[in-house]
């Protein structure tokens, strides 16, 4: 299998990095966080493996997503 370079995507919000992950043939899932900052609602807070992992083509990153409210 080919293998590609985790990307940084925390910060940034769900549906960018699901699709800048995705284009590198990578999989997404997510697991939800409450937070108590308006500002993170929707985020990407964390994500397993961390940047700059070398994975394999189709692996899943998981993306922890805040969630306000």
């Amino acid at each position: 299998p080919t293998t590609v370079t985790v990307p940084d995507v925390t910060g940034i919000d769900e549906s960018s990095a699901r699709a800048r992950l995705r284009a590198l043939g990578l999989t997404v899932e997510t697991v939800e966080e409450p937070t108590s900052d308006p500002g993170e609602d929707g985020l990407v807070v964390a994500q397993d493996p961390p940047a700059g992992t070398e994975a394999d083509d189709g692996t899943s990153v998981v993306l922890t997503i805040a969630r306000f409210g």
